[in-house]
């Protein structure tokens, strides 16, 4: 079933219709003052959904975004509605398109600050969670890498060091923009004579924050 008869049969549904919002009065000292309230949410973005959670022939879910609120509008014609659906997921392809350059400059862009890193270490896997999702908390970051919250902020600060990511109050983890940080003096010691020594340190801490792990939960 095509995208274009989902939305037909979906346009029939009330819980889908969309309104343009409404002008509403406020009576503040001296004269009246009207303001826009925006509509409420349709379930447009329950369509979104079903078509990300969907199997896909291809093995990938299609891309986001696809279905916008307008065209559940009851006042749009035929012709409108087509050329929303199509401006819709040109739109929708090419902020996919952008999003997927940026993420390869920044898959690099991490992979060269955290090149110095060693074998151990948990820092390349929290850069792909902060990459994926543009911002975590510590207790998220914590979760995804089966990491204690003491072993999630070593991570977040690595990355912090680097220069991808920037540490907020309240635990937030954010991607940053910023230039990765070379390190020349740290950037062989995984391959020189003290390669071994670092990942039996890592190795060590790993252990370690393991059982602060069990011990906290």
């Amino acid at each position: 079933m095509t995208l274009a008869s989902v939305i037909d049969q979906l346009r029939l549904d009330p819980a889908f219709a969309e309104d343009g919002g409404s002008e509403a009065s406020v009576s503040l000292p001296g004269l009246p003052h009207r303001h826009f309230v925006a509509p409420d949410p349709g379930a447009a973005w329950a369509l979104n959904l079903a078509l990300l959670t969907a199997a896909s022939p291809l093995g990938r879910p299609p891309v986001a975004g696809l279905v916008s609120r307008a065209l559940f509008r009851s006042d749009l014609e035929p012709e409108e509605i087509a050329t929303a659906l199509l401006q819709g997921v040109s739109s929708a392809l090419a902020a996919s398109f952008q999003r997927l350059e940026q993420i390869h400059v920044d898959l690099d862009r991490g992979g060269r600050a955290l090149a110095h890193r060693s074998r151990n270490s948990k820092a390349r896997e929290a850069w792909l969670i902060v990459l994926s999702l543009n911002a975590v908390s510590r207790a998220q970051l914590a979760r995804g890498l089966g990491l204690s919250r003491a072993g999630a902020d070593i991570q977040a600060l690595a990355l912090a060091d680097a220069g991808l990511a920037t540490l907020a109050t309240g635990g937030k983890i954010a991607w940053s923009r910023g230039e990765a940080v070379r390190d020349t003096a740290h950037a062989s010691l995984d391959r020189g004579p003290l390669g071994d020594a670092v990942s039996d340190l890592d190795a060590s801490l790993a252990e370690i924050d393991r059982l602060l792990a069990r011990t906290t939960r």
